[in-house]
C-alpha cells in the first residue's frame, strides 16, 4: 500500500480547514511535498472550496424561508422524512464548508432520473431539436429555455469546464415540457442537463444509474438532472458550475 493510499480526502480537507495540528499536520505536509499528484489534489480542493464560498456565501446570508422556521418553532409537528431530508440537503449545500459529496437519501426520485436518461439515450423521441451554433455565446437560447420550462432559468456556459453547448432538445414532461441541454468536450464526452419545472421539492442527490454519474438538483422553481460518464468529484464541479449558471 502506498503512502497516498493512507491519505483520504477527509484528511486533506481537515488540513485545508486548519483542523489538523502537530505531528499529523506535519506528516501530511511532507507527503504533499513528496507527491506531485497529491499536491495537485490539494490545489484542486482549494479551488473547489473557493468556488463554493463564492457561490454560496451570498445565499447563506439570506434569511431562511418562513416555512422552514415554522418547522423549527413547532416541534410538536411531525415532519415527513422526505421533507426533512430535502431541507437538510439544501442547508448542507448552502453552508458546505468541507469537501464532501451528498448521497443524502436512501432513495432518489428515480422516475425523474429515468425520464432524463430516456431522453439522453433516445428512448424518448424529442418534439424539437435545435443544433447550437458555434460562437456568439449561449445566452441567445435563454428565452427559448425559459419558455420551454416555464421558469426563470438561463442556459449555462460550461466553457470553463471545457464543454460546448451542442444541442437543445425539447421533450414532453407531464402537462408541460422539459429541455435537454447537451454539451460536448474536446474529446467528444457528453454532459447533459435535463431541465424541467420543479414541483417545489428542494434537494440535491448524486447516484449511479445506467453506468452514468447522475446529479439531481432541485429548488422551488426548477428541476435539473445532470448526467455524464465522469467521476463523483468531476460531477460535483460541473453541477456547481451548471446550477450557478442557470440560476444567476
Amino acid at each position: 500500500m502506498s503512502e497516498r493510499d493512507d491519505i483520504r480526502d477527509i484528511h486533506l480537507s481537515a488540513l485545508i480547514d486548519g483542523e489538523l495540528g502537530g505531528e499529523r499536520r506535519e506528516e501530511l505536509e511532507r507527503a504533499i511535498e513528496r507527491d506531485p499528484a497529491l499536491a495537485a489534489r490539494v490545489a484542486e480542493m482549494h479551488a473547489d472550496k473557493l468556488m463554493l464560498h463564492r457561490i454560496y456565501d451570498p445565499v447563506a446570508r439570506r434569511p431562511l424561508p418562513r416555512e422552514w422556521l415554522d418547522l423549527v418553532e413547532r416541534p410538536q409537528r411531525r415532519v415527513p422524512w422526505r421533507l426533512a431530508a430535502s431541507i437538510a440537503a439544501a442547508l448542507l449545500v448552502v453552508a458546505i464548508g468541507t469537501y464532501s459529496y451528498l448521497d443524502l437519501r436512501p432513495t432518489a426520485p428515480v422516475w425523474i432520473v429515468d425520464e432524463a436518461l430516456n431522453a439522453r439515450q433516445d428512448v424518448t423521441r424529442p418534439e424539437q431539436v435545435i443544433v447550437a451554433a458555434r460562437g456568439g455565446g449561449v445566452s441567445r437560447y435563454d428565452a427559448m429555455l425559459e419558455i420551454t420550462v416555464g421558469a426563470r432559468v438561463r442556459v449555462p456556459d460550461m466553457g470553463k469546464a471545457g464543454y460546448r453547448l451542442a444541442a437543445i432538445r425539447v421533450f414532453p414532461h407531464g402537462g408541460g415540457r422539459a429541455a435537454e441541454l447537451a454539451y460536448r468536450d474536446a474529446n467528444g464526452h457528453v454532459f447533459t442537463l435535463y431541465v424541467s419545472r420543479s414541483n417545489g421539492t428542494v434537494d440535491f442527490v448524486q447516484l449511479e444509474r445506467r453506468g452514468l454519474r447522475v446529479c439531481l438538483w432541485r429548488d422551488d422553481q426548477v428541476s435539473t438532472v445532470m448526467a455524464a460518464n465522469i467521476s463523483t468529484a468531476a460531477m460535483q464541479r460541473l453541477a456547481i458550475l451548471a446550477y450557478s449558471g442557470m440560476t444567476a
